[in-house]
Formats: C-alpha cells, sequence, structure tokens
C-alpha cells in the first residue's frame, strides 16, 4: 500500500490554506461591497426625502404668494424648539378694499403661513413615521430654512433642506444648517457631511 509522502501532504495543507485565504478574503470583500450598498441605499433615501419635503414647501409658498414675507428668513426641523410665526405687520396688500377686508386676508394668510411651517417643522422631525416611540419618518437632523433672495421677501425665496450625511463629500456652499453636523466619533462639526438641496421660489403677483 502506498503512503503519501510528506512533501506530498505538506503541499496538500498549504493549497488548503491558500484556498481557505482566497475564501475568507472573498467573503470580507462581499461584506465591504455589502455596508458600501447600504449606505448609498441610505444616502439616496434622505436624497429622495429630501426632495419630498423641499418641493411641498415650494408648492406650499406658491399656493399662498402674499405669505411670502413671513416665509422668508425661516428655519425649522431639527434644533428648533417650535416653527415662527407670522407677523401680520410684514404682510402687504395691495388689492382694493376697506380695512376690515384687508385685515380678515392678511389674518388668513397668516393663519396659512402658520399652518404650513408647523406642518414642515413636523415633517422634517419625522413624526409622520414612528418606530418605538421614535420619530423615523425624515433624514438624520433634517432642517428646513427659507431664505429671500431678491432682499425684499415679496419675490423670490431660496427653500432649502439640509441633513446629515453618511460619510464625508465636498462641503456645500448653501448655508442652511452649517456647523450642526458631526460624525460619531469626530472631533468637531464638519460641512463635509452635510447635504443640502435647494429650490428657488418665485411667488406670483395677484394684486
Amino acid at each position: 500500500m502506498n503512503r503519501p509522502l510528506k512533501s506530498e501532504a505538506g503541499f496538500a495543507i498549504i493549497e488548503a490554506l491558500i484556498t481557505l485565504f482566497i475564501v475568507v478574503f472573498g467573503l470580507l470583500a462581499l461584506v465591504g461591497l455589502q455596508n458600501r450598498m447600504l449606505l448609498v441605499e441610505m444616502e439616496s433615501y434622505q436624497r429622495s426625502q429630501a426632495i419630498t419635503l423641499a418641493k411641498d414647501m415650494k408648492q406650499r409658498i406658491e399656493a399662498n404668494p402674499l405669505g411670502t414675507p413671513c416665509y422668508a428668513g425661516t428655519a425649522v426641523g431639527a434644533g428648533v424648539s417650535s416653527p415662527p410665526t407670522c407677523n401680520v405687520g410684514s404682510l402687504v396688500v395691495s388689492r382694493p378694499g376697506t380695512t376690515a377686508e384687508i385685515t380678515a386676508v392678511k389674518t388668513a394668510v397668516k393663519a396659512q403661513v402658520d399652518a404650513d411651517l408647523a406642518r414642515w417643522h413636523n415633517a422634517l422631525l419625522g413624526v409622520a413615521e414612528k418606530k418605538d416611540g421614535v420619530n423615523v419618518g425624515a433624514m438624520i437632523g433634517a432642517r428646513g430654512c427659507i431664505a429671500d433672495i431678491d432682499a425684499t421677501g415679496t419675490s423670490e425665496v431660496l427653500v432649502t433642506v439640509a441633513w446629515q450625511g453618511l460619510t464625508e463629500t465636498v462641503a456645500t456652499p448653501v448655508s442652511c444648517g452649517s456647523g450642526q453636523y458631526t460624525l460619531p466619533g469626530a472631533a468637531s462639526a464638519s460641512d463635509a457631511v452635510r447635504r443640502t438641496l435647494a429650490l428657488a421660489v418665485r411667488a406670483a403677483k395677484l394684486d
């Protein structure tokens, strides 16, 4: 009966170890790829949420153009305890009418602005969807900003949604949420992890 030579047995062990190493290396690569795919999927989900929320506020402003001065200069969402309310004195209604009629128009416009900002604030905080009592319906640290573009607050504003990404990229020039986001384990905040999506809104002239 022929017995395998010691050298042949040694080669068989080495081959087995090499094979095992290749298999382990491949599995680790697959795990890394899966983690990367999960990051990409989460980033894509957050951006789609941001698009939805930005379009929502854009449509609200377009539907209530007289309230544009009250929408401008506001910030809601993460880091804001409660949404701001509209100052009736900032509203301009030039259409004909009695004082009482103009006051009634301004009151209705204010009520709509306040309702819109409150709904947007809650949507950014993710209150529409909860898991174990925690809001999970929006992005990480979602914030909403409405900035005056034409310096009058009556014609065009920029609606921006900001949130925290999962990796660092190039910092966005939009100021909404600047200095507010920090990756876990990082020593300080970095705008390179901040994501933003902005839409310009031009209010219709109704008067």
